[in-house]
């Protein structure tokens, strides 16, 4: 087609190779179209007849806060009211014990009152304003990428390794960004471009469709959370229980308010593995936490006679 180079596919990372805390990945092996112009290359792109196979059950080799870990991704893709069975019933089972203050089973035996609240949020698409982009040149001897990037340091370790460079040959120059908030933390994006680069022996400027960032972009898990309040018969709180789950992972802290305020805690927590790629999305858990944990808060103040706003200093 006009304006078309090369077409080829690249593997983003080698079999056993240990992802630091912000690499990540959605298909490890990838189809590349090279072109003169971003129309071009995206108009060869939809002539593309690919015979696809289930890529199984992988596992990652993880390295980040808490040091390494192994993480088993499956290979099925679920639907969301497959998603949403699976929560229900996990909810439902005894969940691992985050922390856990006096005796919460006998607070809330004893009540006079019980306050239950559940809230739940879907997977949420972090797409920035403008497209995932980057440009690369590689060469045998050096590495110079410009673009929007969050964090230069934390990607320029795995580009060194996956190029074979010392760090000292590669320049990474940031412009500015529509927005990150953490998307762009995640530099796979930078990755394919300079990999794209070598192998193609050129300079090149990759380009994500919409479709590719929702396809192979980072969401924010779905959560879902149970909060539980016991109040004796004078209306004060003498037990508290938070029990929540998602998909990859929960949203459950052990030390959140009001962990410490009330004798009688519990934080439970559960998780189910699934191969969507999740990540930050303007502090990872925490957006879920704010609207949970207040709203649930302002409904117990309620209960309790009390101000929203003094229910921190007068549990």
């Amino acid at each position: 087609m006009p304006g078309i180079k090369d077409v080829f596919t690249i593997k983003l990372y080698e079999d056993g190779f240990e992802q630091g805390g912000f690499d990540t990945r959605t298909f490890n092996e990838l189809l590349a179209v090279v072109g003169k112009t971003t129309w071009e290359v995206m108009q060869a792109r939809k002539k593309l007849i690919v015979e696809w196979e289930p890529a199984g059950d992988t596992k990652d080799t993880m390295m980040g806060r808490g040091g390494k870990r192994e993480v088993i991704v499956p290979g099925e893709l679920e639907s969301t009211e497959k998603q949403l069975e699976k929560m229900k019933l996990y909810a439902s089972k005894p969940a691992q014990q985050l922390r856990k203050d006096g005796d919460s089973e006998t607070a809330f035996k004893n009540a006079a009152q019980i306050i239950e609240r559940t809230y739940n949020a879907p997977f949420l698409a972090h797409n920035c304003m403008e497209p995932m982009n980057f440009f690369a040149h590689v060469t045998d001897e050096k590495a110079l990428l410009v673009g929007p990037l969050q964090a230069p340091g934390w990607t320029e370790p795995t580009l060194s390794k996956i190029l074979k460079l010392p760090a000292d040959k590669i320049e990474i120059q940031m412009t500015r960004m529509g927005g990150g908030f953490g998307r762009r933390a995640y530099g796979h994006y930078l990755t394919e471009a300079a990999l794209i680069s070598k192998r193609a022996k050129a300079p090149v400027k990759l380009i994500y469709s919409r479709e590719d960032d929702t396809t192979y972009g980072i969401y924010r898990p779905m959560y879902t959370a149970t909060y539980r309040a016991a109040l004796d018969a004078n209306k004060n709180l003498i037990g508290f229980h938070v029990k929540g789950g998602g998909i990859p992972e929960n949203a459950i802290h052990a030390n959140r308010f009001p962990a410490g305020a009330v004798d009688n805690y519990l934080a439970e927590g559960w998780e189910i593995a699934s191969n969507i790629t999740i990540g930050a999305f303007r502090a990872p858990r925490s957006n879920f936490n704010a609207a949970a944990e207040q709203s649930f808060l302002d409904e117990l103040a309620e209960a309790m006679g009390k101000d929203p706003m003094t229910l921190g200093w007068n549990c």
